[in-house]
């Protein structure tokens, strides 16, 4: 059995200084390809559990994302999406909180 049977994928950030702009100076959409991150394990928030911040307030999160070492660093508020192994989009949220463990990390969605 495999300990990440998902696939974490980020959204870039882009600033709007790097936004492409036609010939008349008009800023166009941009073709942005999303980031496999790593593979990972998405689990729902089925009983309707809460996180405490470190300033002591209390966070509603939707669902629980482990995933390897070899995670990169996320940021508050970046956006990602889960696939599962049929390549579905399973979960698509913002990152509410990120912790590194011994182990492996844990996204908050």
């Amino acid at each position: 059995m495999r300990r990440y049977h998902h696939k974490l994928f980020l959204k870039p950030i882009q600033d709007q200084d790097d936004t492409p702009r036609d010939a008349d100076g008009n800023f166009m959409k941009p073709q942005l390809q999303n980031i496999f991150a790593c593979n990972c394990r998405e689990e729902p928030n089925g009983s309707g559990r809460k996180l405490v911040l470190p300033d002591g307030t209390l966070m509603e999160y939707s669902s629980m994302i482990y995933a390897p070492l070899e995670c990169p660093d996320l940021d508050l508020g970046q956006e990602l999406y889960v696939k599962d192994s049929r390549d579905r989009v399973r979960r698509k949220g913002t990152v509410s909180w990120f912790n590194r463990e011994l182990k492996h990390c844990q996204i908050w969605v």
